[in-house]
Parts: C-alpha cells; structure tokens; sequence
C-alpha cells in the first residue's frame, strides 16, 4: 500500500477535509491543518484506486506521487468538489490518459489505474 494514502482507507473522520488547488499543487488538509501535498514541479505519477466497499463508503481514490516517495492523496468525493480532474486535465492535457478515469469511474473492485506518468519516472506507483 502507499503509506500517505493510508488514512483514507478503513478510516472514518467527522471532521471534514478541505482540499487547496492552486498554481504550486494540490493540498489536502483536516481542521485547518495540511495533512499532504503534491507539488506540480514534483509529480512523477497518478493514479486512480478503486475499492470494493462503495456504494457506502469512499471506494475512489486519486494518488499524486511526487519523486520523493511522498504525494497526496485525494477522496473522489473532495476531488469533486473541488474539480481535481479539470485541474489535472488542464495542466496535463492530451498526455492525461481520460479513458483509465472512465474504467476507473465504472469499477467495483479493487484496482489500480495509472493516468499520467512523467516520462523517465521511477516506479513509484502501480502500472495497471
């Protein structure tokens, strides 16, 4: 497993995430506090994890792998909210592979969906 991914796995919070997208990254923080970020500059892979636990629970995560073997990692619920995929797709374009994001939307299982991977990078994060 990614270890800044663990906290939204298994976990339920009452308090409730926010999520910073802006010119350096995308920030995730609870109660006032960043918990994670990516920087754009940084960012070697992303990807999409599905899990088996939907319809009731978070089962659609996007991870943001930065070189350093740090990221961010993103419910698909906050990344709605805030518009990650717009983000990602703007600042990536036609690199941005939108036909794992589809798969990814429709799967019920646990699984991984790689979406864009900086040319050269080390493996980090899965290649499914």
């Amino acid at each position: 497993m990614f270890p800044f991914a663990l906290p939204l796995l298994g976990r339920k919070s009452a308090t409730s995430p926010s999520l910073v997208i802006d010119d350096d990254g995308v920030h995730r923080y609870r109660n006032g506090k960043l918990l994670e970020e990516a920087c754009w500059s940084n960012i070697d892979k992303i990807a999409i994890i599905t899990t088996d636990e939907g319809p009731f629970a978070e089962d659609f995560h996007w991870l943001l792998f930065q070189s350093d073997g740090h990221g961010c990692a993103v419910p698909g619920g906050l990344a709605q909210e805030h518009r990650l995929l717009d983000a990602l797709q703007a600042r990536y374009g036609e690199a941005f592979d939108n036909e794992r994001v589809i798969e990814a939307s429709g799967c019920t299982d646990n699984a991984s969906f790689l979406c864009w991977e900086r040319p050269g990078a080390k493996d980090a994060a899965p290649d499914s």
